[in-house]
């Protein structure tokens, strides 16, 4: 009877402990800098000068094919692999086409 009071007890004090929240990752505004189909991969380029890669699987709620050099994404903070040099991100947001301006910079 006194193991199950005590196990009760622990389970108790377990919920009444403060829980730790995981912390929501900010996301990082960026524009698509190059797309290569061959490698269903594309380049992102943030507004500090950072590169990050990016899979097509990583694009959520647009099209891969669709997507054009210039488009405005929001993606998750980059993580490396190791052995890597290069940035990649998990998830890539469409956030809007540019207006041509824009586009010339990037292209120019």
């Amino acid at each position: 009877m006194q193991v199950r009071y005590d196990a009760r007890r622990r389970t108790t004090e377990a919920y009444r402990q403060p829980q730790t929240r995981l912390q929501k990752a900010t996301p990082t505004l960026a524009h698509v800098l190059a797309l290569d189909p061959d490698t269903d991969s594309g380049v992102l380029l943030t507004p500090d000068e950072q590169i990050i890669r990016f899979h097509r699987s990583s694009v959520v709620d647009f099209d891969f094919e669709r997507m054009a050099v210039g488009d405005r994404v929001r993606c998750t903070r980059p993580y490396q692999l190791a052995g890597e040099k290069e940035s990649w991100t998990t998830t890539v947001h469409f956030v809007r086409r540019p207006l041509r301006p824009v586009l010339a910079r990037l292209q120019g």
